[in-house]
């Protein structure tokens, strides 16, 4: 996972503590990408939110309108609103991504980021998430991307440690072995 800064961190632990579970986190999680998405993508909605010409009260306005345009629920809108109170609008997805894995820790639920050279088919990934469960001895929830430069197999990173399946990492494992006279 990327560096997260103290106020996402802050934030995503204070909401998941005002949501008291990790069902309402996850579901709260997910809304507050969707808020985070058309900010992305709204540089009007950007400004209204984030320029000193508008008071708080005019940003939380703001904030509430979208949100329940977005069909968002009252939970997601009171994180959004102390978001932008204090002035802390622009975290709203690094939030939503921490909160979120707060959720999956409190479910006791691993978190997976498996890549691949080549789109995995349905049934391998059902494959590469059993056998990660049955090593982690819990649940697993995996996030997949595809990285061209693998020349085959999958590098998989799952609760801090990195597993890498992949005939690159074989190669280089090769290498080291051969410059430091191993083999």
């Amino acid at each position: 996972m990327a560096k997260v800064d103290r106020a996402t961190l802050r934030y995503a632990k204070a909401a998941f503590d005002f949501l008291g579970d990790a069902k309402k986190a996850g579901e709260v999680s997910a809304e507050l990408k969707v808020f985070a998405k058309a900010l992305s993508e709204n540089p009007e909605l950007q400004i209204a939110l984030t320029n000193e010409a508008f008071s708080t009260s005019d940003r939380g306005l703001v904030v509430k309108d979208v949100a329940q345009k977005q069909g968002l629920s009252e939970n997601a809108i009171r994180v959004l609103a102390v978001l932008a109170e204090n002035r802390r609008i622009l975290i709203t997805e690094s939030v939503a991504e921490r909160l979120h894995q707060l959720a999956l820790e409190a479910a006791e639920i691993a978190s997976l980021e498996v890549e691949s050279a080549e789109e995995l088919k349905a049934d391998d990934r059902k494959k590469v998430e059993d056998q990660f469960a049955k090593i982690l001895g819990k649940k697993v929830e995996a996030k997949y991307s595809l990285d061209p430069t693998l020349l085959g197999g999958l590098r998989v990173t799952a609760a801090g440690r990195t597993y890498d399946g992949t005939l690159s990492g074989w190669l280089e494992k090769m290498e080291e072995k051969l410059m430091g006279g191993h083999l």
